[in-house]
């Protein structure tokens, strides 16, 4: 599926039209290589996902879900934990790069949903599937850890999403998810918010974000 630059998007698919069109850039954006870490944000984003996963406690035996697992950069380190690892995202072209780019030296399949999971090949090592947070159609009281990295940011209804993810959840699971700071240090949050209220926001070139304080 391409899509032209000029493609335009609708209030509530922004961000699944974002990343249609932009996921092949977003494949080597985070290079978590000894290399690439030699700079400081790639560094910083692999801690994060350390300290999401020390959280999380995430052991080999458990169920792990990650929602918006954009090109699969959180998937290939919890591929050293445990496996199969699931993955929701709501750019189908986003999936497309796990499975091509990614993580395309591991057995990784892209499912219409997560109906059936009792029958899976024991050899698949990631399950996709295309997935909005405020219209979750996954399995109920499933799974036992569930982690989404900078993705409520892009949802303009939280306490929605979050009953979703409750509903997926075991009554033991943990739910750890990052979300930006209203007031961050790089300041793009408080600019955005001052340039989304006076209107200057142009949903059809820019994603639409949410931050919290």
């Amino acid at each position: 599926m391409k899509l032209s630059q000029g493609y335009q998007f609708n209030r509530m698919n922004n961000a699944k039209e974002y990343y249609n069109i932009n996921s092949e850039n977003y494949v080597s954006k985070w290079d978590l290589s000894p290399k690439g870490l030699q700079k400081p944000a790639n560094y910083y984003r692999l801690e994060i996902i350390k300290s999401i996963f020390n959280l999380a406690q995430i052991k080999s035996s458990d169920k792990v879900l990650e929602i918006g697992c954009g090109t699969g950069l959180v998937l290939r380190e919890i591929l050293k934990i445990t496996k199969p690892v699931y993955a929701t995202d709501i750019s189908v072209e986003m999936l497309n790069r796990v499975k091509d780019s990614l993580l395309k030296d591991k057995n990784v399949r892209i499912f219409e949903d997560f109906s059936n999971l009792n029958n899976i090949e024991p050899s698949l090592d990631i399950l996709l599937m295309q997935n909005d947070l405020l219209k979750l159609n996954l399995p109920k009281s499933y799974f036992d850890k569930i982690i989404s990295m900078e993705v409520v940011r892009y949802i303009d209804d939280l306490p929605q999403s979050l009953k979703n993810v409750k509903e997926i959840m075991k009554q033991d699971s943990i739910f750890v998810f990052t979300a930006t700071n209203l007031y961050s240090l790089s300041f793009f949050p408080v600019k955005y918010t001052i340039r989304k209220m006076f209107k200057k926001i142009d949903k059809n070139k820019e994603l639409m974000q949410y931050f919290v304080t």
